[in-house]
C-alpha cells in the first residue's frame, strides 16, 4: 500500500515552519502539534509536507485545484489541505480529529 500524502498549503512565511519572530500564530503551533500527532499515530503510512507559497510556488502551479481557489479568492484561501490529492480543508488548519478521520477514510479504501 502506498503512503497515504498529506499537503498543507500555506501563505507566504518567513521560515518554513512559521514559528519564527515575535508574534507568531497560534494555529501554527497547532498545526506544527497536529501533525506530529498524526505523524505518531499513523508511523510508516502517512507524508505530510508543508507547502509555503514563497518558498514552493512551483508545487501551487502543479497542484490546479489549490492554485485555483487562491487565483478565485486570493491568498485568504489559504491555508488548503489535501489529503491523497482531496482538498479536505481550506481557509484554516485542520485539527487533530478532522485529519486523522481524512487519513481513515484513505486507508479503509
Amino acid at each position: 500500500m502506498d503512503k497515504i500524502k498529506v499537503m498543507i498549503f500555506e501563505p507566504p512565511m518567513c521560515c518554513a515552519s512559521g514559528l519564527c519572530g515575535p508574534n507568531i500564530d497560534p494555529s501554527l503551533i497547532e498545526i506544527q502539534n497536529t501533525i506530529n500527532k498524526i505523524k505518531n499515530e499513523f508511523k510508516g503510512f502517512v507524508d505530510v509536507a508543508r507547502i509555503d507559497m514563497a518558498m514552493n510556488f512551483n508545487v501551487f502551479l502543479d497542484n490546479w485545484d489549490v492554485f485555483e481557489k487562491i487565483n478565485k479568492q486570493g491568498i485568504n484561501a489559504l491555508p488548503i489541505t489535501k489529503v491523497n490529492g482531496s482538498i479536505v480543508a481550506e481557509k484554516n488548519y485542520p485539527d487533530f480529529e478532522t485529519l486523522k478521520n481524512e487519513i481513515e477514510k484513505e486507508l479503509s479504501k
